[in-house]
C-alpha cells in the first residue's frame, strides 16, 4: 500500500547515555534544523550549555513515543493544511466508536457479512458527524 510505511527501530539507551552534551544537542538539533546555519550552531551550543536540557533531550532521543511524534507531526500539519483545519490529527471521540460498533451490530450488517461492517460504520460516523457539527 502506498499510504503507509514500516519502520524497524532499535532503541539503545546505553549508547545515548554515553554521548557527551554536545553530541546530544547536535543530534536533537539535527531533527529540527534551523534555516540559517549560524542559528543552528547557536542553538546547539545553547542546549549543550544547559545540563537540564541535555538530560531531557537525551531521554527523548531514545524514547519510541517521541520518535513517532516527530514522524507524525509533519504529516499531521500537512493534512490539516489540506483540510483547512487546526484540530488534532486522528481525532475520534469515543462516542463515534460506540456508534460505529452499534451500526456494525444491526441485523442488516450481519446479514451482508463482514465486508459490510466497515461501510455500516462509515455511514453511521458520517451521519453522527453531521449531527454534531463536525465536517
Amino acid at each position: 500500500m502506498s499510504n503507509r510505511f514500516h519502520l524497524v527501530v532499535s532503541i539503545l539507551p546505553a549508547k545515548t547515555n554515553a554521548w557527551n552534551a554536545y553530541k546530544v544537542a547536535e543530534r536533537w538539533c539535527g531533527l529540527f534544523p534551523q534555516k540559517k546555519p549560524e542559528k543552528h550552531q547557536a542553538k546547539i551550543e545553547a542546549i549543550a550549555a544547559n545540563a537540564a536540557n541535555v538530560a531531557v533531550y537525551r531521554q527523548r532521543l531514545h524514547d519510541l513515543s517521541w520518535l513517532m511524534r516527530i514522524i507524525s507531526e509533519p504529516i499531521a500539519q500537512r493534512a490539516n493544511a489540506e483540510d483547512k483545519t487546526n484540530r488534532r490529527f486522528w481525532r475520534f471521540e469515543p462516542k463515534f466508536w460506540r456508534r460505529w460498533r452499534q451500526a456494525a451490530q444491526t441485523p442488516e450488517a450481519r446479514r451482508r457479512g463482514p465486508g459490510c461492517l466497515v461501510n455500516a460504520g462509515r455511514a453511521n460516523l458520517t451521519t453522527a458527524s453531521a449531527r454534531n457539527g463536525f465536517e
